[in-house]
């Protein structure tokens, strides 16, 4: 007796396994066995990792499957991204571009560990903290009138808390 697991895939660990049973003859003194390869649902288990805003739907989109791939397959895209680039993930045209998929399954992922980059040779310990904010609102995308009003507030609030009041 041989036991072959679950002849179908549970789950995206499974994607690259082929699923199979074996027939066996056993007669005295003789056996002939073969693997009999199943045509199993198809699994598709698809990575992107965004850096930038430049063509997010492209790449997501092009991540997928043809259509024809996906026809009564389960599909999983994982996005890793910055928090920052959430706006531009368009869930409802990765959804439609997968409709004809029997599950489709979005892992968002930011990966918001991503520190901002000083200047060479800069440290944190000689710069304002309205120089620290300049970085933070230019990596944050922030429009240039937005951060001028932004700068005005800071330096006000940082003023107030230096002289006490």
């Amino acid at each position: 007796v041989i036991y072959p697991g679950s002849i179908e895939r549970v789950d995206f660990n499974e994607t690259n396994e082929d699923k199979s049973f074996i027939v066996a003859e056993v007669s005295k003194g003789h056996t002939d066995y073969s693997r009999r390869i199943l045509n199993t649902r198809a699994y598709f288990d698809r990575f992107v990792t965004l850096e930038d805003g430049q063509g997010v739907s492209e790449k997501l989109l092009a991540a997928l499957p043809s259509e024809e791939e996906m026809q009564d397959a389960m599909v999983k895209l994982t996005i890793i991204y910055p928090k920052d680039l959430e706006p531009l993930i368009d869930e409802a045209e990765l959804r439609q571009k997968a409709h004809l998929a029997f599950g489709f399954f979005l892992a968002k992922k930011t990966n918001d560990s991503a520190r901002s980059r000083l200047p060479e040779g800069q440290l944190t310990s000689t710069m304002t903290p309205v120089e620290l904010l300049e970085i933070y609102w230019k990596e944050s995308h922030v429009e240039a009138s937005e951060q001028q009003d932004l700068e005005e507030l800071a330096t006000r609030i940082i003023s107030d808390v230096n002289s006490g009041k």
